[in-house]
């Protein structure tokens, strides 16, 4: 898990969010919008527009999400949120892993999946929020890179574990 390691070197690397000094953005809540992946499967240019239910859930810096496509599909990421050090309460990036996401990519039916997202949130009780960003996905049938582009519609607290299930 090289880039999880990564992530934590950065975040970590700023002594006021490791002392936890600095409150941070709060993505908590329920999100709408859209993913659209671009790459290649089995050696074909394909691209994938997808719009599934995006919950979140966050503790200090800690970020749990999961995306509900229906069906029965569901994806769960964790994140690590880093506050803008001007507007930490509004603005910041978030670094995101896929649960399940190792060292063997592809190797597994389940994708690998790190990414890099912004953030722009208003303080509660406002519900309004953004986050846009880009994935890296990689399976063993292909690779693709994922645009996030997601508004926030309520703030309730969707109770998404913060942490992958191991």
């Amino acid at each position: 898990m090289r880039v999880a390691v990564g992530t934590a070197v950065f975040v970590g690397s700023n002594p006021a969010i490791a002392r936890g000094q600095v409150s941070t953005f709060d993505l908590t809540g329920t999100w709408v919008g859209k993913l659209t992946c671009k790459g290649m499967t089995a050696g074909v240019k394909a691209t994938v527009v997808s719009t599934p239910a995006l919950s979140v859930s966050q503790s200090g810096n800690a970020v749990g999400l999961v995306m509900d496509y229906g069906g029965g599909v569901v994806e769960q990421y964790v994140g690590l949120a880093n506050p803008d050090a001007t507007k930490p309460l509004e603005k910041g990036e978030l670094g995101v892993i896929r649960c399940g996401t190792d060292n063997a990519v592809g190797t597994t039916v389940a994708a690998d999946e790190v990414g890099r997202l912004s953030a722009g949130t208003k303080p509660a009780p406002s519900s309004k929020g953004t986050l846009k960003g880009t994935s890296v996905v990689a399976r063993s049938t292909g690779l693709a890179t994922c645009a996030w582009k997601w508004t926030r519609t309520a703030v309730a607290d969707p109770g998404v574990p913060t942490e992958c299930n191991r």
